[in-house]
């Protein structure tokens, strides 16, 4: 999902002397899960968590993704 444009933007803003961030696959960011039991809907897009609770229907994708994830 990551563009192109997206890549190019992340590589100016780390040679810009601001603070150093990784972008990570959805694959490479659920490793940080695998001991952890996901809460629904799982590892998603941040606009797509829990987003039927809102009521305005479905959003836009984006290039950032997260979970909620318990202790067995």
């Amino acid at each position: 999902m990551h563009s192109r444009a997206n890549a190019e933007a992340h590589q100016q803003y780390n040679e810009s002397g601001g603070v150093l961030y990784v972008q990570r696959s959805p694959e490479r960011i659920g490793r940080f899960f695998e001991v952890l039991d996901l809460v629904e809907p799982g590892l998603v897009t941040v606009t797509r968590w829990r987003y039927e609770e809102t009521g305005v229907g479905v959003p836009p994708e984006v290039d950032g993704y997260g979970a909620v994830g318990r202790k067995p």
